[in-house]
C-alpha cells in the first residue's frame, strides 16, 4: 500500500493534495524538516543575519482577510519568520478574483509578495520562470542555480529517510518523476537554452533503432521538437498518429490518435494496453481529449516517467534498447 499514490487518485486537486503530504512530512519528520528548511531558507537566511533557521509550524491553504490571496503553505520559524510556499505542477499562476479591486489582479507570486511575511518561494514540476518584478524582488527566495524551485531539489531529502510516510512521498516523487535528471540524458528541460539544446540533440541520438523499426512496420517517422517522434501515414494501422516525447522529465508521454475515435477507441486502448504490460514498466493508460487546430480530438495517451523507462541503463547502447523495448510494443500493436 502506498498512500500517497491510492489517495491520488481520488483526488481532482492534485496539488493541494501534494501539498498536504509535503506539510505532514514536514510535521512527522524532524530530520526531513531540518533539511527541507536548509534547502529552502538556509543561504537566504545567512544573507539577511537570521539565526539558523528551525521549523516552529506549518499550516496550509492560509487566508489572508481582506486580500485574494491563500498561499499553499505557510511556515513559521522559531525565530518568527514566516515564509510563504507556493506549490504548482504544470497550472500556471492565477490572477486576482474578478470581484477584487484592479490593483489586486496580479498573478499570485507577486500578491503574496505584498503579504506580512519575510519571503516567498516557488515551486513547480518543470522549468517556468515568474515575471521578472517578482525574481528582483528582495523577498524572493530561490535557489543559486535556477529561478525557482523543482519539486525534483526535494527527493534526495526523501531518501535519506526511513519513516514509512517519507517511503510513500518518495515512490509517489518517483511515479511523477520528481527525480534529479539520469546523468547520461542530461536535464531535457534545463533552464539554460543552450544547454537544453545540447541535451536534446544528444537524446535524440538515441532514436535511432525507434526511426528504423517505425519504417519496417509501414510508419512515416517524423521528428518533432528535437527529441520528439511522429509516426504517421501507415495504412495498415489502427491509429492515425502516434506521437513519443520524453521532453519533460516528470513525464515521458505516448499519445495515440485512432484513424476512427468513435469506432476504435476501445480496441487502441486494449491493445495499448496489453502492449505496455508486456514491457513491464509502470505506466497509466487512457484516454483523453486534446485541441488540435481549434478542433477537440480524442487520444489514448500512455504516460510514465524517463526514469522508469530507461531503468538502471548505463551506455549509450543500453539506453536505446531501453526506449525501443518500451515504444516498440506499441508500435507493432497498432501496425
Amino acid at each position: 500500500m502506498n498512500l500517497f499514490l491510492s489517495t491520488r487518485r481520488l483526488t481532482k486537486q492534485a496539488e493541494d493534495h501534494l501539498t498536504e503530504f509535503i506539510a505532514a512530512a514536514l510535521t512527522l519528520d524532524s530530520g526531513f524538516a531540518r533539511r527541507y528548511v536548509d534547502l529552502l531558507v538556509g543561504p537566504y537566511a545567512e544573507a539577511r543575519g537570521w539565526k539558523t533557521p528551525e521549523l516552529e509550524g506549518v499550516n496550509t491553504q492560509v487566508g489572508y482577510s481582506g486580500r485574494a490571496s491563500r498561499p499553499d503553505m505557510l511556515l513559521t520559524l522559531k525565530d518568527g519568520h514566516v515564509i510563504v510556499c507556493e506549490h504548482k505542477l504544470e497550472a500556471p499562476e492565477t490572477l486576482g478574483a474578478q470581484e477584487t479591486s484592479q490593483a489586486d489582479k496580479h498573478r499570485q507570486l507577486y500578491r503574496y509578495l505584498c503579504l506580512p511575511v519575510d519571503g516567498v518561494a516557488y515551486f513547480r514540476s518543470s522549468w517556468k520562470p515568474p515575471t521578472e518584478r517578482v525574481l528582483l524582488s528582495d523577498l524572493y527566495i530561490r535557489p543559486a542555480n535556477r529561478e525557482h524551485f523543482l519539486w525534483r531539489d526535494i527527493y534526495p531529502l526523501l531518501e535519506q529517510s526511513e519513516n514509512p510516510f517519507l517511503a510513500w512521498l518518495r515512490e509517489g516523487f518517483e511515479q511523477l518523476g520528481f527525480t534529479p535528471p539520469l546523468p547520461l540524458v542530461g536535464d531535457l528541460m534545463a533552464p539554460d537554452r543552450e544547454t537544453r539544446r545540447a541535451h536534446r540533440r544528444n537524446f535524440a541520438k538515441l532514436w535511432g533503432s525507434m526511426r528504423t523499426l517505425g519504417r519496417e512496420v509501414g510508419w512515416t517517422v517524423r521528428r518533432g521538437s528535437i527529441v520528439e517522434l511522429s509516426f504517421t501515414r501507415n495504412r495498415r494501422a489502427i491509429a492515425e498518429r502516434i506521437f513519443v516525447s520524453p521532453a519533460k522529465a516528470e513525464r515521458f508521454l505516448v499519445s495515440v490518435t485512432p484513424k476512427s475515435p468513435s469506432r476504435q477507441a476501445t480496441e487502441v486502448l486494449r491493445r495499448i494496453d496489453g502492449a505496455v504490460q508486456s514491457t513491464g514498466v509502470r505506466a497509466e493508460v487512457g484516454e483523453a481529449t486534446v485541441v488540435r487546430q481549434s478542433r477537440r480530438v480524442k487520444v489514448i495517451q500512455v504516460i510514465t516517467t524517463l526514469r522508469d523507462v530507461l531503468g538502471d541503463a548505463s551506455t549509450v547502447e543500453q539506453l536505446e534498447k531501453r526506449l525501443t523495448a518500451f515504444v516498440g510494443p506499441i508500435l507493432r500493436a497498432l501496425s
